[in-house]
Order: structure tokens, then sequence, then C-alpha cells
């Protein structure tokens, strides 16, 4: 089955069910239920978009600056935190190091003389999220 039409037909079915139940209900009984309802919904939602990250990941060995930034903007990440990151990832990818998140991980460092600017550890865990190694 393919698992796009699946979820669809999923969603649809769940969202009939909700309605029906909330239709039984009170109205205070059936705002209260919809409102439980919509939570759980988010958090199926917000556990899809996890799994849509989690496929879409690039391997910044070979990944563009297009495909990076992409991701990262869809992480939030904003552009001078997107710029640092591919700056970071080209250090690496050029140097006679190897390109580890470690060694990413040593540009996060304000003390460091490798610190680069807009690259911080949320900026790097944005990185983490959306690529791999």
């Amino acid at each position: 089955m393919n698992t796009a039409k699946g979820l669809k037909r999923l969603l649809r079915k769940q969202l009939e069910s909700i309605i029906t139940e909330a239709e039984t209900k009170s109205k205070q009984e059936a705002i209260q239920y919809l409102k439980n309802s919509q939570a759980e919904l988010l958090y199926q939602k917000n556990k899809i978009d996890d799994q849509i990250l989690e496929l879409s990941k690039v391997n910044l060995m070979d990944t563009t600056y297009d495909q990076l930034s992409t991701l990262m903007q869809q992480a939030g990440s904003n552009i001078t935190q997107i710029n640092a990151s591919w700056k970071a990832v080209e250090y690496w990818r050029k140097s006679d190091q190897e390109l580890t998140w470690d060694n990413l991980k040593k540009f996060t460092v304000n003390k460091s003389k490798e610190k680069i600017k807009g690259f911080a550890i949320g900026t790097y865990q944005t990185l983490k999220k959306v690529a791999y190694l």
C-alpha cells in the first residue's frame, strides 16, 4: 500500500470518527473532546514532521549548499546560521582532518580560535537534525 494514500485514508477516518463522536456530546463536552482530539492530532503531525525530517537528511560529505540551506530553513535557521554551517562543513571537507561531529562542534566554542560567527550550539544541533555523517 502506498504510504501517503494509507496515511491520508487513516487521517480521514480519524477525523470522521472525531466529528461523529463530538456530535453525540453536549456542547461543553464536545468542546473539551475536540480540544483533546486537536492536541492528539498535533502530536501525530509533529511525529510525521520528525519522520519527514529524518528521511530528508543529507550527507554532509556530499551535500550541496542549496540542499543544506533548504533543510535548515525548514528547521527554522536563518541565513546567517545557514552560511555559518556551510562554512564549517566546507572547512572540514577541505582540511587534512576528517569531517566529524566533534570537529564541527569545535566551531561552536566562543573562546576557540576556530569559532565561526553564527555557528553556535543551537545551529550545530539544527545541523545534526537535518544531516548525517
